[in-house]
């Protein structure tokens, strides 16, 4: 099924079987043209896993946690719901570390609890992680893109220059933005190897806000993708807060938990309340052997 989003060319249906990837220079619009489609797809019960080591998706988008991810000790939680992972402090050999374990115990989780629910995994520079998909640092990228599909997971790359992406994922991103190409010789022939002549000379000289889509091997269409604007500011993740129980079953049991604790407390001061009798009662007898 084709989705016009405020005119955002997607197809739903070519998301579940393969991946995306937005390409072009910087400030053209490609982070904000993934934040539409995540906004989106949010809205179809995906749910979003962003790794942002640039730092403007708390800022900027509508998925509405961030989890700022500390260089010393580098800890994550997996969600519940659509998160960002706010690598930016860290260092880029450490964030392909931390990337590779979070998406490991992604896929462990997918299929010991299999869901319908579908997950978009969005890389921002994505050159970081796809420029040897194959290689033994981005084994889990590399299963995730290729059979993610069978698990509900899907992944989102974006790079400044096609050049600088293996051809194993572009030939498996079926769903590709294409805005303004540099004037850099690698990336020209590696565009044009792809789309020719006219679609490269039509990439160089784009506007902002414009990219070439490309879906599967139809050529080339202009869309100009609208300025996102999120209507919420994503929060810092708070591991105290509780969830809102949903069913009649999760309240039962938060109900009785509660209780459950009310009495403990009772409890433990009951047995403080005998202890401080004997404690009493056994000064008494000190006090008459004297």
């Amino acid at each position: 099924m084709s989705c016009q989003y405020h005119r955002l060319p997607l197809d739903t249906e070519e998301l579940e079987r393969s991946n995306l990837l937005i390409t072009g220079t910087n400030q053209q619009g490609k982070s904000l043209c993934a934040m539409s489609i995540c906004d989106l797809l949010m809205g179809q019960n995906w749910k979003i896993l962003v790794f942002d080591n640039v730092g403007h998706w708390r800022t900027k988008s509508s998925v509405p946690v961030y989890y700022p991810v500390n260089h010393a000790t580098m800890a994550y939680i997996l969600p519940r719901g659509s998160m960002i992972y706010d690598i930016s402090l860290l260092l880029p050999v450490y964030q392909k570390q931390f990337v590779e374990q979070v998406l490991n115990d992604v896929w462990s989780s997918k299929i010991a609890y299999p869901t319908d629910q579908w997950i978009l995994v969005v890389f921002e520079e994505f050159q970081l992680y796809g420029s040897n998909t194959r290689g033994q640092d981005s084994q889990s990228i590399l299963r995730i893109m290729s059979v993610g599909a069978n698990w509900k997971i899907r992944v989102l790359g974006i790079t400044p220059d096609l050049s600088l992406v293996d051809c194993a994922f572009i030939r498996l991103a079926q769903q590709r933005y294409h805005f303004k190409l540099a004037n850099e010789p690698n990336a020209k022939e590696r565009f044009k190897r792809y789309y020719g002549t006219d679609s490269t000379y039509t990439a160089r000289f784009l506007d902002v806000g414009h990219c070439l889509y490309v879906l599967r091997e139809e050529s080339p269409q202009i869309a100009h993708i609208p300025l996102f604007e999120s209507k919420i500011k994503p929060i810092e993740y708070n591991p105290i807060s509780e969830r809102k129980p949903e069913s009649l079953t999760e309240k039962i049991g938060q109900a009785f938990g509660k209780k459950y604790y009310k009495l403990n407390e009772q409890w433990e001061q009951t047995q403080s309340e005998i202890e401080a009798e004997e404690d009493e009662e056994e000064e008494m007898d000190g006090a008459f052997i004297l």
